[in-house]
């Protein structure tokens, strides 16, 4: 395991409980598909989750490996927001390329890149939004994230070398307002070992189109692991981490989960969030 500074004292924290990748028969595999081919099993552990925020000045995405930004949100005021998806994209790139530097950003060129969540019941018949994803996993193999840069490098008809750093960023923001009553945990990236995590395919439609079959990591329970979440995020707030870096693989391994906020007495609100996925290409 990477060596992780002490947790600093006194932020507020909050026990919740996640789910750890369990006792797995094979290869592990989630198909949407044919339910019949998952095998996927769980391990709830409760844990503690410290609150980032009294720390978000001091974060940074090269320790870390996540950061909290104030922006302006192209969402706001806006009654259907997947309507916005590509002026969402246009924003995030640019804020991602001011940010770290990056000589090219681009996002992921996935169908399903642009991905809202919501906890809410569903608004009608047919009206389908996927919930949360509740189970700690690190989204990219290193075989998926030097597939889908090359696809990128290939579309830029040059503009970007065939080799060099390239640096996956994951975005999420709240469209609800707080408190919610569901967030995104992650932990500090030094805390988690490459050691401690599986492959797992995911199948979400037919194999001949591309994206969907792809891999990503479920994550063994480890009394090691950091966890952090924001407390109350607000729809001008965007949480930015680490995916991948091929500079160092293992080194920043930024793992996540929704989990359930206690109300301690509040009246929540059903979360809404929208995420997205970019791809940062360094000289």
């Amino acid at each position: 395991m990477s060596t992780v500074a002490p947790t600093p004292a006194g932020l507020p924290t909050v026990s919740a409980k996640i789910n750890y990748a369990g006792e797995i028969h094979g290869p592990a595999r989630f198909d949407h598909m044919d339910a019949t081919r998952t095998n996927v099993a769980w391990d709830p552990v409760t844990v503690d989750i410290r609150d980032a925020r009294p720390l978000r000045a001091e974060l940074s995405l090269d320790r870390e490996g996540f950061v909290l930004l104030d922006h302006d949100s192209v969402f706001t005021g806006a009654a259907h927001p997947r309507e916005l998806a590509d002026a969402y994209l246009a924003h995030t790139t640019e804020l991602i390329r001011e940010l770290t530097g990056a000589r090219h950003v681009a996002p992921q060129s996935t169908w399903w890149n642009v991905l809202i969540r919501s906890t809410a019941p569903a608004a009608g018949p047919g009206k389908v939004t996927p919930g949360p994803g509740r189970f700690v996993h690190l989204d990219y193999t290193a075989d998926d994230a030097y597939l889908f840069a090359d696809e990128i490098r290939q579309a830029s008809g040059g503009k970007i070398p065939a080799d060099g750093r390239f640096v996956v960023y994951q975005a999420w923001e709240v469209l609800s307002e707080p408190p919610q009553d569901s967030l995104l945990a992650l932990t500090d990236g030094r805390s988690v070992s490459l050691t401690g995590a599986r492959p797992i395919e995911h199948v979400i439609g037919p194999s001949d189109v591309v994206g969907n079959v792809f891999a990503s990591l479920l994550v063994d329970a480890d009394p090691g692991h950091r966890w952090y979440y924001f407390s109350d995020p607000t729809p001008d707030e965007l949480l930015l981490f680490v995916g991948f870096d091929s500079a160092d693989p293992g080194r920043t391994n930024v793992a996540h989960t929704a989990f359930d906020v206690p109300a301690a007495g509040r009246r929540q609100r059903p979360r809404t969030s929208i995420e997205s996925r970019y791809f940062a290409f360094f000289d």
